[in-house]
């Protein structure tokens, strides 16, 4: 395994032989979040990527598993937004893409400066 990542290989390699691209992947993300310096940092990297492999494996179907993706993103983006500005309740079970309709996003007209 080299340390650069080549899309057209990983590609084919996915096409033609998928546990070995799992196997690759895998290996690929374990030296990465080894790699990290700070054990702070890996340790929440490597949380994340424990609370990946546990949600997207719930998926056999691959556009299942990037519609799981992109609301996870979501929800990382809607948390952000949340703790940068305090304007945002975060409530369970809330589905990650209404923060796509920015007319819920609530602000405040009259900032404090």
């Amino acid at each position: 395994m080299t340390d650069k990542f080549d899309f057209d290989t990983l590609s084919r390699l996915y096409k033609t032989d998928p546990e070995q691209f799992q196997l690759i992947t895998r290996q690929m993300i374990e030296a990465y979040i080894a790699s990290i310096p700070d054990e702070i940092s890996r340790k929440k990297c490597a949380g994340t990527q424990f609370r990946l492999d546990h949600e997207l494996g719930k998926y056999n179907d691959p556009i299942a598993r990037m519609n799981k993706m992109v609301e996870i993103f979501w929800q990382g983006v809607y948390q952000l937004h949340s703790s940068l500005n305090g304007t945002i309740e975060i409530k369970e079970n809330t589905p990650a893409v209404s923060v796509i309709w920015m007319n819920d996003i609530k602000t405040d007209p009259n900032p404090k400066k």
